[in-house]
């Protein structure tokens, strides 16, 4: 190996060894010709160029404004100032709460200033990568004192699950046996993923990944990197995409239907339990907060029962062409209806009973009133994964998947599909996509799959008091 590839070895090594610690944007202070962290501005003394975004002096950072940075990188440049202190200081000042110094190489000087000059931190980490010693100082607010993070424990387990907030959720099931085995649980999501279980409380820590600190290119090695640092290193990333869910960029999307429906004809939560090698003890759940839970309740009206309608998801036959006429039916049995997703340009009108929320909440607020909901009805996404295993009535409206794939386990669920031959077709299809693989119903302008479920079919799982599994 050059000098050239060792240096971006370390560099590389370096940047992924700090991603838990460098959300959002961030400066690196006296970055050279090789910025480590794609999401900071490189300042340096040398020309511009493909690392320096600004050329200034180093000793101050007086055009930046107080409280901003989510994090702050610094090394050498610690070496190559007259004042270190002073420009710790700076590096500190620009921090907003929260955010996070990271310290390469730190010198006597840095120690120094750290344990004379800062007030109001958690030494977050002290990290040995290859030969950089790194440092990790986060924040506090005023008044918040000094600390140091709680120590991550004997027994770690690393859970990797890039995806919507579904596929979050199946993770989630295997969270309560790795606590009960004692592990320390980190979680790799995508931003979706963290949003749906940042109040998990069987996660210790998330860490999240984008594609602009580590592209899909790059994937493969960064999981190599990351799984030396546990002692169990569970990635399932594309255990049900892929393997029972073709993707357009997949030749399994264009294989025969039959055999499509040989292959993928099992369950999404077993094949994530066998997959992590945890015992089959179903447990996805979504996890409000108080606050959360308070604002839902306060929303539902007196003496009516609550509904929530799921009217689409991420792909492009998840979407229901009947919804007026099934709002009517829950509305003249007594509930109050609220309706969540993407409305792809469907014009429903709130009245009495009626409430289109469309995508004017966050998903957590979704998902926290539908914890409280009488009945969910929708499409197979995040929403009615949420609550799989709540006590609640749930009527699923299949479109790639069966019941068997999906609803097998859930308590209390009914899972309807259509009647068109291409049904199931165990493909993913996306929105961008358009209509090239996937039936599109002439009257109704939707998936044949949806529209050929009726509203008489819909409702009567609303109403049916006994639960009979829907077997495909």
């Amino acid at each position: 190996m050059t000098a050239a590839q060792q240096k971006n070895a370390r560099i590389t090594s370096l940047r992924w060894g700090t991603i838990p610690y460098t959300p959002g944007s961030g400066l690196h202070v006296g970055c050279g010709a090789q910025r480590t962290w794609p999401n900071a501005l490189g300042l340096d003394t040398g020309k511009l160029g493909p690392a320096v975004d600004l050329m200034m002096q180093l000793d101050e950072l007086p055009i930046f404004n107080s409280n901003v940075y989510d994090f702050v990188g610094v090394g050498d440049a610690l070496a190559r100032v007259k004042q270190p202190r002073k420009l710790l200081a700076e590096c500190w000042r620009v921090l907003a709460p929260g955010g996070n110094l990271i310290i390469t190489r730190p010198t006597a000087v840095a120690y120094e200033w750290l344990l004379q000059d800062a007030d109001d931190y958690c030494v977050m980490a002290n990290l040995q990568m290859g030969a950089y010693r790194v440092d990790v100082v986060q924040k506090l607010d005023p008044g918040a004192g000094v600390h140091r993070a709680a120590a991550v424990g004997d027994k770690t387990c690393a859970i990797v699950r890039t995806g919507g907030f579904g596929d979050a959720i199946w993770a989630s099931s295997l969270l309560p046996t790795l606590k009960e085995e004692g592990y320390h649980v980190t979680m790799y999501l995508e931003p979706q993923g963290e949003e749906v279980l940042r109040h998990d409380p069987n996660v210790d820590r998330i860490i999240v990944t984008d594609d602009l600190r580590v592209n899909g290119e790059s994937l493969g090695p960064f999981w190599a990197h990351e799984m030396e640092r546990y002692d169990r290193f569970i990635n399932l990333v594309e255990c049900v995409e892929k393997n029972m869910l073709a993707v357009p960029n997949d030749l399994r999307f264009y294989w025969p239907a039959d055999e499509r429906r040989r292959v993928f004809g099992g369950n999404y939560l077993e094949a994530v339990h066998r997959l992590a090698g945890v015992p089959r003890k179903w447990a996805q759940r979504f996890f409000p907060t108080a606050d959360e839970t308070r604002e839902a309740l306060g929303r539902v009206t007196a003496h009516r029962k609550t509904a929530v309608f799921a009217i689409s998801g991420s792909t492009l036959p998840k979407f229901w062409p009947y919804a007026d006429e099934l709002l009517q039916g829950l509305v003249q049995r007594g509930y109050d209806v609220w309706v969540m997703g993407d409305l792809r340009g469907c014009a429903l009108t709130p009245r009495k009973g009626v409430h289109v929320v469309g995508l004017g909440w966050s998903i957590r607020q979704s998902l926290a009133f539908s914890l409280i909901a009488d009945v969910v009805v929708g499409q197979e996404t995040g929403i009615l994964n949420a609550v799989a295993f709540e006590p609640m009535r749930k009527v699923v409206l299949l479109s790639h998947s069966t019941a068997k794939n999906l609803t097998a386990h859930w308590k209390n669920t009914i899972a309807l599909h259509g009647t068109p031959a291409c049904w199931p077709c165990h493909q993913i299809h996306y929105l961008q996509n358009g209509w090239v693989h996937c039936n599109q119903d002439e009257t109704t302008k939707v998936a044949k799959c949806q529209s050929t479920i009726s509203v008489d079919q819909v409702l009567a799982a609303v109403d049916q008091r006994h639960v009979v599994r829907v077997a495909a």
